[in-house]
């Protein structure tokens, strides 16, 4: 996995100059493609053909298996009835010692639960920015969202956020996240790193394609580094876990209307002041 992520990063650098072939796709980055003949679940048959840098051919077996086709637009189907209606940004709460407060935690999550954010109905996010996501230490969020996870008993949606961490360390906080009982995930773009378009949709392709839980793109266009292109967008369709985007548009030229032409593909959960327009478009 991690020799493919990187021929594809040297097959679209400058650097590259030699010719040839990408074999062996992810299933997920390829989702109308058949499963691979070797049995290998993770990969399809799919080959694609760089001349001095640039893409010649993209060829792949067409997914023919109704059932296998079935059973992948089904599961976005399952994660995207998940990540509906509000989000609670549940604040992180401290104790006087400034030490995560778990018992307090246990019994905000347990009262949001209560209080009719269930799967299907809402969302609850730990560890967004709103809850200090950003300052909580390696060890502290883990533990943070673990305790909100036993305290809703499987009966919420619970979702994490991850903040501007380079890929590798993205999936590694993403694979703790989901192993922990996070349902889905709140994720910003790199920003740090200045990432062109190109960068941004590698980011979230490898993201999906690491893990099986539900990915939320934030569009955090405010800051240097998170603006989304919506043709970005439209070419995440392939990603079979991205399913919602937090959005609200970047005002240089892009509008809400724009998102109509997804509302067939992903959740989209309103960022900015008129969640009633948000929901007369899908």
């Amino acid at each position: 996995k991690r020799a493919y992520e990187i021929g594809v990063r040297l097959v679209g650098s400058e650097m590259c100059i030699r010719d040839r072939f990408i074999i062996d796709h992810p299933r997920e980055i390829s989702p109308l493609a058949k499963s691979h003949r070797s049995g290998e679940v993770k990969l399809v048959e799919r080959f694609e053909l760089f001349i001095g840098g640039a893409e010649f051919a993209n060829s792949f077996t067409e997914l023919n298996d109704p059932l296998d086709q079935r059973k992948r637009l089904e599961n976005q189907a399952k994660l995207r009835e998940l990540i509906v209606g509000p989000a609670a940004a549940v604040a992180t709460p401290f104790d006087d010692d400034y030490e995560v407060d778990h018992g307090l935690m246990y019994e905000l999550s347990q009262w949001w639960a209560d209080s009719g954010i269930v799967k299907g109905r809402g969302i609850i996010k730990i560890g967004a920015a709103a809850g200090e996501g950003p300052m909580l230490r390696d060890e502290e969020w883990p533990a943070l969202l673990r305790t909100a996870v036993q305290a809703t008993g499987g009966k919420s949606t619970i979702m994490c956020g991850l903040h501007y961490k380079d890929t590798l360390r993205t999936i590694e906080d993403a694979k703790k996240a989901q192993d922990m009982g996070a349902v889905a995930l709140q994720v910003c773009p790199p920003i740090f790193n200045d990432p062109s378009q190109k960068d941004i949709l590698d980011y979230y392709g490898d993201l999906s394609d690491a893990i099986d839980i539900g990915i939320m793109v934030y569009h955090t266009h405010w800051m240097k580094g998170g603006r989304i292109e919506t043709d970005t967008f439209n070419r995440m369709r392939d990603f079979e876990h991205v399913v919602a985007i937090k959005w609200s548009p970047h005002g240089d030229g892009q509008v809400y209307e724009e998102m109509e032409q997804f509302v067939d593909r992903f959740n989209i959960i309103d960022n900015t002041v008129n969640p009633v327009r948000c929901h007369k478009l899908g």
